[in-house]
């Protein structure tokens, strides 16, 4: 018995030879977040824009911050957590990019901390180039009522109903992303 934690990489298993018969689909099991209920947002306010995973290529902050670029800089923050230290000739790269924009690099936090983490944002990206299994992000943000905008990748299809739980766009079209995030700046409800 085979087990996959998404419907994208089981399609992959089978996809390479692995007999449907012997796989089988389940996904992560998830305690909800000991959160305090989120309080109504001002609209008025700007729109914080969250991102939180490893500053690698494949996760895709670099996409997020060229998107961020076309939003006016009063109306948003970005608040990114992963650990600065891991691949810092990345993050020296998004660095650069996030350069004059409303970015804020936050580092990693301990898992204690989840929570508080995502109690600082309005919306979730996860702008993954590469498919993802089941991103625990996105478990995340969900256990903490924030939807989602994540690219059409693995499991992120898998987790994020489009226009229900978040929006979806092509990973390798961030003009896309980019139409998303203005939406979200102009609707913020």
């Amino acid at each position: 018995l085979f087990v996959a934690p998404s419907p994208a990489l089981g399609k992959e298993y089978a996809r390479f030879g692995l007999p449907e018969s012997r796989l089988r689909v389940q996904d992560y099991g998830f305690a909800p977040l000991d959160a305090p209920p989120r309080p109504a947002r001002d609209p008025a306010a700007p729109l914080r824009i969250g991102f939180v995973g490893t500053l690698v290529w494949h996760k895709g902050l670099h996409v997020l911050l060229e998107a961020c670029q076309a939003l006016p800089w009063d109306r948003y923050e970005l608040h990114v957590f992963g650990d600065l230290d891991t691949f810092p000739d990345y993050t020296r790269r998004v660095a650069q990019l996030a350069d004059g924009l409303s970015a804020h690099f936050l580092g990693r936090f301990e898992r204690r901390r989840t929570a508080e983490v995502y109690g600082q944002m309005d919306v979730l990206v996860a702008p993954s180039l590469w498919p993802e299994n089941s991103p625990l992000v996105i478990h995340e943000a969900f256990q903490a009522g924030l939807p989602v905008v994540g690219s059409r990748m693995g499991g992120t299809e898998d987790l994020v109903a489009h226009d229900e739980w978040g929006l979806l766009y092509d990973a390798f079209a961030p003009a896309e992303l980019t139409a998303h995030l203005q939406r979200l700046v102009a609707e913020p409800q």
